[in-house]
């Protein structure tokens, strides 16, 4: 690995990182799904899963922004795009759960979280094709 890398790349390049993270997404949205079912059938209970599935979909979004690209040629563009669509998600998410729950700043998170999203989107479309005419040009080098 490399050394100016941080702590927390560190950690986000691990194989442990990456399952237990998508262990964690899934177990959130089952968690976020029986709440939003609950709270459609008004029951109280509903709020307490809300709460727990939607703010760990949060989490595991911001923290899922830290992995580093698997390609040499292009980290500094994939930690920036990354780092982007994390906290954009996170924001989003999270603003979706004050506008469930009705807390105050749903608004603005919403805005601010879809906004970023919606600049990310051509970003994250040029940074894919740029990777697969990599992958096309190298297959030797796959992973």
């Amino acid at each position: 690995m490399n050394d100016q890398q941080s702590t927390l790349e560190k950690i986000a390049a691990s194989q442990g990182f990456k399952a237990f993270m998508k262990k964690l997404a899934i177990f959130a949205g089952i968690v976020t799904v029986v709440g939003l079912v609950m709270k459609l059938c008004g029951m109280q209970e509903s709020e307490m899963l809300l709460v727990t599935g939607m703010s760990t979909l949060a989490l595991v979004a911001f923290f899922c922004s830290w992995i580093p690209s698997p390609y040499e040629g292009f980290r500094g563009v994939w930690a920036f795009t990354m780092k982007v669509t994390g906290i954009s998600l996170a924001v989003t998410i999270f603003g979706l759960l004050c506008l469930i729950m009705h807390w105050p700043g749903a608004n603005l998170m919403l805005i601010v979280g879809i906004s970023l999203l919606i600049l990310d989107i051509p970003v994250l479309i040029w940074l894919y094709r740029l990777i697969k005419n990599h992958k096309n040009e190298h297959p030797e080098k796959d992973e």
